[in-house]
């Protein structure tokens, strides 16, 4: 321990006494460790991190599966089974997401607010303890009690402690508040972080008819998870489920025909469901190793010019006893040095980007947003990233520094020759990799640049301008379907009268939203496997407005219209690959759709659009009368002869009036909600990757400008032997250039031979760009080159101007 605090001083000393090495090695380190650590915080909100409960290895997803859906809900009176019969789960929780109204008092606007209908042993099973008041008992099913989020009792209570035991209003029905959840307890979800809780019994006093669908078997509507007994594994679990699970089909044939259930750690069921964002993940950590590899390239750059200068000491040193280990040791403790405090710097440029994840809203109602914390897994990896990087640059220029030759080394101190054009080979082959990594890392941004700006210029297959969009379920306000028409029609007339308004139209969802909906089908005529009883289509209830309004055209049939009504037969309109497909030799106008009890028959086929994401494949879509199938979530869709802002204000109005306590969600245009929404996750990928192939890019161009300043330093009585000899200065810093260019040719040879191999790689974060894209490729490579060639200017500038009879007096 001495010997250690004796190395740290020592350490200490030479740091301080090289500011200028000192700085740009830990600004270095700090930009490759930062960045590493902000990527990895990321990848932890989005796809790595566990559950926010205590113990969370113990946890246990439960899925219903069947030979179409491996991952689905489960149904109340099968969690139930599940429940009591399981022997291998301490407890088994149910939960259900619900959209609330939300007054805090009565004299409060409604708000939209995301709720979490629970089993009562909800907190209980998952370790869960509020911060304030209690949790559920076991008696309180069907009471109405909600136990709030952190978030809303801050944002609505200004966490006032005082809040226990005081009423607010859900959905027109007054709750007591008894309890706050913890601020580490953000839900179940890593993106959906709900508002509050209430007990899943309550679902039926909330619904404006009074009925759910939570007593049938064949409600697939809850997710289940479970905490496992003491030793026991996920596995032995599944298997116990799955024997409980054939019980339950054989028992009730006609609900659970095919169906069994899964039991996974929630990490596997996560890379399972979504392997693309896996992948996604995946390549993000590596794009941030590369520039970690270039920041170790640099400082260990540095600190072999650095050996040049103490190859004097260290002979000494060595020459009065100290052992080749124990100078190791020391040099090695000076890199650790760097290290951690290059970490320390780089965890608060971590924190700057953390701040900027977190700060991102996306345009939906829904409690959305990526949470960043800096916990102990990210101060883990930045303090273990930090100690690694110290490691990989510190060995070999420390071993080199230590095969110096003590008689030359003691003689001539720093202009000793000893292995001097070694360690220049060792640097040039540092800057040169440098610069095959730094490529890589600007085609991939390159890349993703350009994909994103086609992805901004894409057709969509609808109108994104002068439209503004009011989304609002009085099925919050406890309306009926008797209540609720009448409401959509009295607002759509209202709103067409206000001056700018050009048309007005209602759709429940809009396209490349959060929310959309799927329907289970059969068509008649079509031939489905016979494992599979019904297909899954997406689906839109809109008015017969909507397709006008949305500017999408029809390319056969007809168009919804006022006689479409609930006395008339019942009618849908599909897209062109849904006829395509399920009519494919045959005309899809007159065939029959079966849902629900119900036979529609197509009259129209409308022109496809991207219905989810700008990048999907085109598949079938289904539109659905609203005035033959009722829906209480509706969005209003208002085209606008100017700014669709301005009239925000007034639709507004027109809402209070014909109810002052109706929950409206966000309204905003559709051009906010294209670009903020639909392209918000392929920006902020994009916005990670260039700014990481940027900052790689800066550090590789201060390294190949390092070895070369370096070699001029080196080289000095050489080129005023030159000079003096009649060498003009021009051809000097032609010279100059020459080792410069020739470092660069190599490093972006090797690079665009490494970009080639690992270019579909990048196939999962593309859409409409090639991996191997020959403009972006030119690009990059002039790019590199251009800057490459300024960094060598400075040098070659210097070596220039060295005055010969300066130089040929160092000796």
């Amino acid at each position: 321990m001495p010997t250690l605090w004796t190395d740290l001083r020592y350490g200490l000393r030479m740091l301080a006494a090289n500011p200028g090495f000192t700085a740009i090695a830990i600004l270095s380190l700090a930009i490759g460790i930062g960045a590493n650590t902000a990527t990895f915080s990321l990848a932890d909100a989005i796809l790595l991190r566990p559950l926010p409960v205590d113990r969370p290895s113990e946890i246990v997803r439960v899925d219903s599966t069947s030979a179409t859906t491996p991952y689905g809900g489960v149904s109340y009176p099968d969690y139930i089974d599940l429940r009591d019969r399981s022997k291998t789960l301490q407890g088994l929780i149910a939960y259900h997401d619900i959209p609330l109204g939300f007054r805090p008092s009565p004299d409060a606007p409604a708000q939209v607010k995301l709720g979490l209908a629970v089993s009562t042993n909800f907190f209980d099973v998952l370790g869960v303890k509020p911060a304030l008041g209690r949790s559920f008992s076991a008696d309180e099913d069907r009471q109405p009690v909600v136990v709030l989020s952190d978030s809303t009792w801050e944002s609505q209570f200004g966490r006032d402690r005082n809040v226990i035991g005081r009423h607010v209003q859900l959905s027109k029905v007054d709750f007591t508040i008894i309890g706050v959840a913890p601020k580490t307890f953000t839900g179940l979800d890593l993106f959906v972080h709900e508002n509050g809780y209430i007990p899943l019994g309550m679902q039926q006093q909330l619904a404006a008819d009074g009925k759910t669908s939570l007593e049938k078997r064949d409600s697939l509507s809850l997710g289940v998870y479970g905490r496992l007994q003491s030793g026991r594994t996920a596995s032995e679990a599944e298997a116990e489920l799955k024997a409980i699970a054939a019980n339950l089909e054989r028992a009730y044939p006609e609900t659970n025909r095919g169906r069994s259930v899964s039991a996974m750690p929630e990490l596997q069921v996560r890379i399972r469901q979504d392997p693309d964002n896996a992948v996604q993940t995946a390549i993000l950590l590596s794009i941030a190793g590369l520039v970690l590899l270039i920041a170790c390239a640099n400082v260990a750059s540095l600190l072999l010019s650095r050996a040049r200068a103490r190859s004097r000491e260290i002979a000494i040193r060595l020459a009065i006893g100290a052992s080749r280990g124990r100078l190791l040791r020391q040099l090695l403790t000076e890199s650790l040095l760097l290290a951690i405090v290059g970490g320390g710097v780089g965890l608060l440029l971590a924190v700057f980007c953390m701040r900027f994840f977190g700060s991102l809203r996306f345009p939906s109602t829904l409690p959305i947003s990526i949470v960043t914390n800096l916990d102990l897994r990210v101060l883990f990896f930045c303090a273990a990233t930090s100690l690694l990087s110290g490691i990989v640059f510190g060995v070999a220029p420390a071993l080199h520094t230590l095969r110096a030759d003590l008689t030359a080394a003691i003689k001539a101190g720093d202009s000793a020759p000893s292995k001097r054009s070694r360690r220049f080979q060792i640097r040039s082959v540092l800057v040169v990799g440098q610069v095959a990594v730094s490529m890589v890392l600007l085609v991939a941004g390159a890349l993703m640049v350009k994909d994103f700006t086609n992805l901004g210029q894409a057709r969509s297959g609808f109108r994104t301008d002068h439209l503004l969009l009011a989304p609002m379920d009085p099925e919050l306000s406890r309306y009926r379907e008797a209540q609720a028409r009448p409401f959509f029609q009295q607002l759509a007339d209202r709103t067409r009268t206000l001056p700018g308004v050009r048309a007005v139209a209602l759709g429940q969802h809009v396209p490349l939203g959060i929310t959309s909906s799927k329907t289970a089908l059969t068509v008649e005529g079509y031939e489905m496997p016979k494992s599979q009883k019904t297909l899954s289509v997406l689906s839109n209830i809109v008015d017969d407005h909507y397709l006008d309004l949305m500017h999408i055209p029809m390319l056969s049939g007809r168009n919804f219209d006022r006689h479409d009504t609930t006395a008339a037969p019942l009618v849908a309109i599909v897209n062109e690959t849904m006829a395509k497909e399920y009519w494919p030799k045959r005309n899809a106008i007159g065939g029959r759709i079966h849902k629900d009890n119900q036979t529609l028959q197509v009259i129209g086929i409308a022109k496809d659009i991207k219905y989810r994401d700008l990048s999907e494949h085109p598949q079938p879509f289904l539109y659905l009368p609203f005035a033959q199938q009722f829906t209480s979530f509706m969005t209003l869709h208002v085209e606008t002869a100017g700014d669709p802002a301005i009239l925000a204000g007034p639709v507004m109005a027109e809402i209070r009036r014909l109810d002052p306590g109706m929950t409206v969600s966000d309204v905003q245009t559709m051009q906010h909600f294209f670009t903020e929404g639909a392209l918000l996750g392929n920006r902020l990928i994009t916005q990670v990757v260039t700014g990481i192939g940027v900052l790689g890019f800066v550090l590789a161009t201060v390294g190949l400008y390092g070895v070369i300043a370096y070699s001029v330093s080196r080289r000095t009585r050489e080129i005023g032997i030159r000079m003096a000899i009649g060498a003009a200065p021009e051809s000097v810093a032609r010279m100059v250039l020459r080792q410069g260019f020739t470092l660069t040719a190599i490093g972006v040879i090797i690079g665009l031979a490494m970009s080639l191999a690992v270019s579909e790689l990048l196939t999962n974060l593309l859409v409409g760009v090639s991996p191997r894209d020959p403009l972006v490729y030119t690009f990059v490579i002039l790019l590199l080159g251009g800057i490459s060639m300024l960094a060598c200017y400075v040098p070659a500038r210097r070596a220039a101007r060295v005055d010969p009879l300066l130089a040929l007096r160092q000796d």
